[in-house]
């Protein structure tokens, strides 16, 4: 059964393994003939009813299904129209691309998250600042790692997150969850990981922002909401950040490509192995 395990190559860091050989390596335990490929070198053809793709030059043989460790949605429902079977699926990966739309589902699912302020138009600093009141987070849309997000607490600090986000998200900032947050990786409707993730010095707690990882093991409370935020996502499998309030937990971010090096720092749990079996048994 022929497995591709699609990457970018802007994700990949040539000073740290990548986990490209532990991904092939759990797939063929499991009789998958896996593929590494990247999203980069292909490219995509239709012409009448047909869907075709090539590495560079070379038309490919479609597999059965797709591991996406990638957000190109044009490439992923390409795969998908011509019957491949993707996991995550193009439609639940794009509505995690888009942090308002994560926000808006979550809220819809009636789960909480920060309170959350979006336009497509450009907003004053004094409308944003009397909505949520300072300090507050700015915030792209389709920002990742940690990457462009922004600790405001006056009008300069505002303009230039501006000019760093195109599509600035406003959202509270959850003071009493300063540098710390909980990733849970969810598999088939189950918390199978979890990792504290804390920084000392920065709002931002971040792993590949120079955060520490911890191990950590979630109250039930903590494990629902990771769970129902997966599902009102529609993912398979996730990694979910969740922030404490003086209330209890929200829910700050929905990944659908979550990265596993901090879960293998604090825990042995072979997340690569449990995505493969759980396409397995889908396959079946």
């Amino acid at each position: 059964m022929k497995l591709w395990i699609i990457y970018s190559k802007a994700v990949l860091n040539p000073s740290k393994n990548n986990a490209l050989s532990w991904m092939l390596d759990e797939a063929e335990a499991l009789g998958f003939d896996a593929t590494i490929l990247f999203a980069d070198d292909l490219l995509l053809e239709t012409s009448g009813s047909d869907y075709k793709i090539y590495n560079k030059d070379t038309e490919l043989e479609y597999p059965e299904a797709a591991l996406i460790r990638c957000y190109d949605i044009p490439l992923i429902r390409h795969l998908e129209m011509a019957g491949v079977q993707t996991f995550n699926s193009s439609f639940a990966l794009n509505q995690c691309l888009d942090k308002w739309t994560t926000h808006q589902l979550l809220a819809k699912a009636g789960l909480p998250s920060p309170r959350s302020i979006y336009s497509e138009h450009d907003v004053e600093y004094e409308t944003i600042k009397k909505q949520l009141s300072l300090p507050f987070i700015i915030k792209d849309i389709k920002g990742a790692r940690g990457e462009q997000v922004y600790l405001i607490t006056d009008e300069l600090t505002f303009s230039e997150a501006l000019i760093k986000c195109r599509q600035p998200l406003f959202q509270e900032y959850i003071e009493t969850s300063f540098g710390r947050d909980v990733r849970l990786h969810v598999i088939d409707d189950q918390v199978v990981a979890s990792v504290l993730r804390q920084s000392k010095g920065d709002f931002k707690s971040n792993f590949s922002q120079g955060g520490d990882a911890l191990p950590y093991e979630p109250d039930d409370e903590m494990k629902a909401l990771a769970i129902k935020s997966t599902q009102a996502l529609g993912l398979y499998f996730s990694g979910i950040d969740i922030l404490f309030t003086e209330q209890g937990y929200t829910v700050c971010e929905v990944n659908g490509i979550p990265g596993f090096r901090t879960v293998g720092l604090t825990s042995k749990y072979n997340i690569p192995q449990a995505m493969m079996a759980y396409i397995r048994r889908q396959l079946k």
